[in-house]
């Protein structure tokens, strides 16, 4: 005698998912993305980039004079790899906090949810799965 599924702890927990996809877009868009040094940031390393594959495709490496432009293409490279080090710490803080959110949320989702099957899997997960799928659910039925 199990309880029949509720369509709409589905739907709610897809809505939660979307809600939570778009909250984290919107806040790295707030805290990253608008801000003119991370774009700034962001177009001197595609433009950076850019030479360097140019540089790269002129390089005659049994020509002399290329020397010069190998050291120069091996220092733009560290230089765009310092760029990217920027700009992943810039990203970190955020990062940080949207983790934290969603450590939270799913806290509450999952508070919300103990108890409720709000899908039925077509298969039977694999043992180190069930753990989580079936997480707080009584019964030993693992589509639940």
């Amino acid at each position: 005698t199990e309880p029949p599924l509720d369509i709409s702890d589905a739907f709610l927990v897809i809505c939660a998912a979307l809600f939570t996809s778009v909250l984290s877009e919107a806040f790295s868009w707030l805290m990253i993305y608008r801000k003119q040094d991370y774009k700034e940031l962001r177009e001197r390393a595609v433009n950076l980039l850019q030479r360097i594959d140019k540089d790269k495709e002129s390089i005659n490496v049994y020509n002399a004079k290329d020397e010069k432009k190998v050291k120069k293409v091996k220092m733009d490279e560290q230089l765009l790899k310092a760029y990217g080090m920027e700009l992943s710490r810039a990203k970190m803080k955020s990062n940080f906090f949207i983790g934290l959110f969603m450590i939270i949320f799913m806290s509450f989702l999952s508070d919300w949810f103990q108890g409720v099957v709000v899908a039925k899997l077509p298969f039977t997960p694999v043992s180190f799965m069930r753990g989580i799928t079936h997480r707080n659910l009584v019964g030993s039925d693992y589509t639940d």
